[in-house]
């Protein structure tokens, strides 16, 4: 084999074993959500959603997430999401359930919720009959969004 042949098949070898290294290292896209910016700081996301009917009224109240015992930083507020489901609006086990946004509330503002200390208050009004169930997710001010809270579900008393 000419010397020339040789340095073809070795050039197209080394072009192969590249491409095969980028594909190897390269692995997958690594998504695993959607991309966030670098600056995006993602807050914790709320734990202790709890509701409690009173009349036509849903009470429902969470923690204000905490680092070392302080409001975690940058934590501009919430968003509170509804899902609001009659006897002919069931939907089927195991699917996600289609909430909608409810209310925003401002960590530095008293409307339309109750903030004290670090106890968050707000209420719905409801009808009886309908079946409720609701979620919340805290926003940070540099545009990062938490996981969504745990699911309350209520039933409101028919009178």
């Amino acid at each position: 084999m000419s010397p020339l042949r040789m340095a073809k098949r070795c050039q197209a070898g080394g072009v192969v074993l590249m491409l095969l290294a980028f594909l190897l290292f390269h692995g997958g896209c690594g998504r695993k959500g959607p991309p966030v910016p670098p600056e995006t700081v993602i807050p914790p996301a709320i734990k202790d959603l709890k509701a409690e009917v009173i009349g036509e009224k849903v009470w429902l109240n969470w923690s204000v997430p905490t680092k070392d015992g302080s409001v975690f930083d940058g934590i501009e507020g919430f968003k509170v999401f509804r899902h609001e489901a009659g006897d002919s609006t069931e939907t089927c086990s195991g699917c996600p359930i289609p909430f909608s946004g409810l209310a925003e509330i401002k960590l530095d503002s008293s409307e339309p919720a109750r903030i004290e200390g670090n106890v968050v208050t707000f209420y719905d009004r409801v009808k009886p009959g309908y079946k409720y169930a609701y979620k919340v997710k805290v926003y940070h001010k540099s545009g990062g969004v938490s996981n969504d809270s745990n699911i309350v579900k209520v039933l409101p008393e028919l009178e």
